[in-house]
């Protein structure tokens, strides 16, 4: 206000000259900054989040609880660039922190898991072993609970092999 500009007139120009809203914008940076500290540093995981510039935050911190939480036998490995969930020793689910999503990935078979909404992404016969690769963009926080359920899936999939 010390300039005698309305806010809203002051929002309306900037969408005009950037394409975008401010709050729009403000994310994108927040995002792209994440993505390259992600890519182009040392930092773990959890100092990048610490920083609040990753705007997918809160979404990866919940998969990160509500996945350890599934059982005691879990293990997770945060890495430089994902978090890893082993179950005796087995990988069974990485989640990938990326610019507008964090991604869950898994190697099953896809015919074994449960996806009837066919969310999921499959790249067949990529994975060890010649498994699947399916993956499942969790964008916010109503595909968490989707995200979960494809890594608990894995879980019970790579415990059973183990048996």
């Amino acid at each position: 206000n010390d300039f005698n500009i309305n806010s809203s007139y002051l929002g309306q120009l900037f969408t005009k000259e950037v394409g975008m809203s401010f709050s729009d914008y403000l994310n994108k940076e927040k995002n792209s900054k994440a993505k390259e500290l992600i890519l182009n540093t040392n930092m773990k995981i959890n100092d990048i989040l610490n920083s609040d510039s990753y705007s997918k935050k809160s979404l990866l911190e919940s998969l990160m609880k509500r996945i350890t939480k599934l059982t005691c036998e879990i293990t997770e490995e945060i890495k430089d660039d994902s978090v890893k969930y082993y179950v005796k020793n087995m990988e069974f689910a990485k989640l990938v922190p990326e610019e507008d999503y964090v991604q869950v990935i898994i190697e099953l078979p896809y015919d074994r898991i449960i996806d009837l909404a066919h969310k999921c992404d499959v790249n067949y016969f990529n994975g060890r072993d010649g498994v699947d690769i399916v993956s499942f963009n969790v964008c916010g926080n109503v595909d968490v609970e989707y995200g979960v359920s494809i890594a608990k899936q894995s879980f019970t999939y790579r415990k059973r092999l183990k048996l």
